[in-house]
């Protein structure tokens, strides 16, 4: 499986020829083409915040006909958009993987009120994208990407994730919004427990 980081927590996902885009948001689509992420097949959306949603995605699609995954709170939020509906521990086959939606909640807001509904995804049962969330429970997991610089999210709720889930690689993402923390290599230099992979903008690697 070959992932491929775009700005913010934005990750293409490959296998045999296939691939589908998580968490397409607005700082994402400030920075790269759909001509630069190349084919597709599926977005998977974990929550309606427009930094893993573009509001306008329907722009940066160009007409571009893509099956779009999300929970009931993100297909209410666009409307406009066709929008499968998944369930939390839903297991679907979508563009050649397996993927199981799992929810967990979003970590909390600045001012300490919960966040909307968010549903993390678990590909081919060894990659894990929680979206904003930051616990989880009875999961296991080769490879996190896991947020760490936010209003209310640090590198320490990434290492705790990570160790929940004993991840043997850790991909930073959630910090390329320039009024968050943007130095992902601190993580790498105090989690020892599994390998930290930094990828930048249009960076892969191999899973």
């Amino acid at each position: 499986m070959r992932i491929t980081k775009y700005p913010h927590s934005c990750f293409k996902v490959e296998k045999d020829g296939q691939a589908l885009l998580i968490d397409i948001g607005n700082f994402s689509t400030a920075k790269v083409t759909l001509q630069d992420v190349g084919d597709f097949s599926a977005i998977l959306i974990t929550h309606q915040h427009a930094d893993h949603i573009d509001p306008k995605l329907e722009q940066w699609l160009q007409g571009k006909t893509v099956a779009i995954y999300a929970n009931q709170d993100v297909a209410n939020t666009f409307p406009q958009l066709d929008i499968t509906v998944v369930e939390d521990n839903q297991s679907l086959d979508i563009a050649g993987f397996t993927i199981t939606a799992r929810y967990l909640a979003h970590c909390k807001m600045p001012d300490g009120s919960d966040g909307p509904p968010n549903t993390g995804y678990v590909i081919d049962g060894t990659f894990f994208h929680p979206g904003d969330g930051v616990a989880i429970d009875n999961l296991q997991v080769d490879t996190l990407a896991a947020p760490i610089a936010g209003p209310s999210v640090s590198i320490l709720d990434a290492v705790t994730l990570a160790r929940s889930v004993h991840a043997k690689t850790l991909i930073p993402m959630h910090y390329d919004n320039p009024v968050f923390f943007n130095d992902p290599a601190v993580l790498a230099e105090r989690f020892h427990d599994a390998r930290v992979v930094i990828l930048h903008n249009k960076q892969s690697v191999e899973v």
